[in-house]
């Protein structure tokens, strides 16, 4: 999810300029830092004047035997319908992560928060 960030005294999310799912890529090399890269064409970003974006990361990762591909797209179709944030903060909502708690014997999942993201000219 791709927000505004709003400067001020306290630095804010403003409006969602994009949320989706991304297709990705798995990096094999021993020494990766990523293992999973992802790109937002910025042609999927809201056009806004603000300078900084902020960036919230989920990456659900099914195990091994743990779910099918139809489980996991039945599991996200659910998923994607509950509010990620947790009131603004940089915390998942409790019900997003219930659910994905859930399912904790057949995936993992990692959730992360960037601030300061420079806008690019669109």
């Amino acid at each position: 999810m791709v927000s505004e960030q709003v400067d001020g005294p306290h630095r804010a999310r403003g409006d969602v300029l994009f949320r989706g799912v991304l297709g990705w890529q798995w990096n094999a090399l021993p020494e990766s830092l990523f293992r999973y890269s992802a790109r937002i064409p910025s042609s999927r970003i809201e056009d806004r004047p603000s300078s900084s974006r902020v960036i919230d990361y989920l990456v659900v990762v099914p195990k091994p035997e743990g779910l099918s591909r139809e489980e996991l797209v039945r599991l996200m179709e659910v998923v994607w319908k509950i509010p990620v944030l947790s009131s603004g903060a940089s915390v998942l909502s409790p019900s997003l992560a219930a659910a994905l708690d859930a399912q904790k014997d057949k995936l993992r999942y990692f959730f992360s928060t960037s601030w300061d993201v420079k806008a690019r000219a669109q």
